[in-house]
C-alpha cells in the first residue's frame, strides 16, 4: 500500500487507510483494506468502502471533552449520566459512555466513548459524520448547553476503529494492522491555517519512519478559556507491527519539539490521550 494523508477541510472529510483502537490494534485483513473518504452532501466516494468488519464487530471512536466550569467534587455521578444522555439523545445511533474521568481544581476532562450501533459495514457512516461535525468546531456546545455545562471543550480525538467481543479469531494472522494516534496542538496557529500543504509538511516526520505504511490527518479547532481559538490535529501511524509504533509513540513523545520545531510550527504540544 502506498502512503496517504487528506486533511479535512469540508464540513467533514475525513480520509485514511487504517483505524485504530483504543488497544491500538486494527483488526482486520489488510490486504482488502480501502482508503476511504468520509464527507457530506453527497461528496462520498460511493464506489470505495471500509476495510471489513468480521461478524460482531462494530465502529468506535472516542474522544475528551474538558469541562472547566466543572472540579472534581462537582462533577457526580448524577451529572455523568445527565453527561452520558446528552450525547446519546443528540446521536441516538450509537452506544454513548464515559471511559474515563481526570480531575482537577481547575475543571474535569471527560473521556467519551462511541460505539455506532448500525451495522459496521454499512450503516455506521452518517452516525460518524455527525459526530465529527460537532467535533471540528472544538466545542460540544450544541449538545452540552453551555449555559447548564459551561465550556465544554473538545480535547484529544480519535479516528474511527474497530472493537469486537469475539477477539482476533476472525481476522488472518499476520494481517492485522496496528494503528497509532495522537493529537498535536499548534498553539499559534488556527483552523484555516492549516491547509492541505501544512497538512502534507505536518506528517512528513511519521512518513519517515521505519515499518509505517500509512499517514493520517484530521484536524479540529482547539477552544480553550480566555485565549484564542487554536488547532488541533489527530495525527495517526498505521503498522503491521504494534513494536514499531510503540518505538514511534515514545520517541515523538520525548521529541515533539524536534520533530516539530517552532521555526516552522510555532510552539506545539501532545494532548493528553495517545492511543
Amino acid at each position: 500500500m502506498s502512503r496517504a494523508v487528506v486533511l479535512a477541510l469540508a464540513v467533514l472529510g475525513l480520509a485514511f487507510v487504517a483505524q485504530a483502537s483504543s488497544t491500538a490494534t486494527v483488526r482486520y485483513d489488510a490486504m482488502r483494506a480501502l482508503t476511504v473518504d468520509i464527507g457530506l452532501g453527497g461528496r462520498d466516494v460511493s464506489n470505495i468502502q471500509w476495510a471489513p468488519a468480521a461478524p460482531g464487530a462494530s465502529r468506535a471512536l472516542n474522544f475528551n471533552v474538558y469541562l472547566p466550569s466543572w472540579p472534581t467534587a462537582r462533577f457526580t455521578a448524577q451529572y455523568r449520566t445527565n453527561f452520558v444522555k446528552a450525547f446519546s439523545s443528540a446521536f441516538p445511533g450509537a452506544v454513548w459512555t464515559i471511559d474515563a474521568v481526570a480531575g482537577s481544581s481547575t475543571g474535569v476532562t471527560v473521556r467519551v466513548r462511541a460505539v455506532f450501533s448500525g451495522n459496521a459495514n454499512t450503516d455506521w457512516l452518517p452516525q460518524a459524520r455527525a459526530v465529527y461535525a460537532l467535533l471540528r468546531n472544538g466545542t460540544c456546545s450544541p449538545v452540552l448547553a453551555s449555559g447548564a455545562w459551561g465550556l465544554a471543550s473538545v480535547q484529544q480525538v480519535t479516528f474511527p476503529y474497530l472493537v469486537s467481543t469475539g477477539g482476533n479469531s476472525a481476522y488472518q494472522p499476520g494481517q492485522m494492522i496496528h494503528g497509532l494516534m495522537f493529537n498535536l496542538l499548534l498553539k499559534s496557529h488556527n483552523f484555516d491555517w492549516l491547509n492541505i500543504a501544512r497538512a502534507n509538511a505536518l506528517v512528513a516526520p511519521l512518513q519517515a519512519e521505519d515499518e509505517t505504511f500509512a499517514t493520517n490527518a484530521w484536524k479540529h479547532s482547539y477552544i480553550m478559556p480566555s485565549v484564542a481559538p487554536t488547532v488541533a490535529v489527530t495525527l495517526q501511524s498505521a503498522s503491521f507491527s504494534a513494536r514499531a509504533l510503540a518505538g514511534i509513540n515514545s520517541y515523538v513523545q520525548a521529541n515533539v519539539n524536534t520533530m516539530w520545531p517552532a521555526s516552522t510550527w510555532g510552539p506545539v504540544s501532545i494532548l493528553n490521550g495517545a492511543q
